[in-house]
């Protein structure tokens, strides 16, 4: 398996068991701006991973899945979503969340 990080800030990347190759960073604070051109760069990708800090992530994650309000993901959480849904190339479907010992797996649970 290939995964395309794409990351806020330094990054420093290692994989087990999986080839990683490191896309183009980001300025922390400039998802919302960059986001488009982002995911059009990386149309052809099987696997896209976001790394960074809040609110970058936590911002990612409310625009592709829609959410009503702002979600903050927590230190060390890791979402998997299904990118992107057909014609709506901003719109994810959600797949689960890990936050410490919890795992999410319906997206109106991160609103509680």
């Amino acid at each position: 398996m290939e995964v395309t990080v794409l990351g806020f800030g330094a990054m420093e990347l290692r994989g087990p068991g999986a080839a990683i190759r490191n896309g183009r960073p980001m300025a922390p604070g400039q998802a919302d701006r960059v986001l488009n051109a982002v995911l059009d760069g990386c149309s052809r990708e099987s696997e896209i991973a976001f790394v960074g800090h809040e609110p970058d992530l936590g911002g990612i994650l409310t625009r592709l899945l829609s959410l009503p309000q702002e979600y903050a993901m927590r230190k060390g959480a890791i979402a998997a979503l299904d990118l992107p849904i057909a014609g709506e190339p901003l719109r994810a479907g959600f797949a689960w969340l890990l936050t410490g010992d919890r795992r999410i797996e319906d997206p109106a649970m991160l609103m509680t």
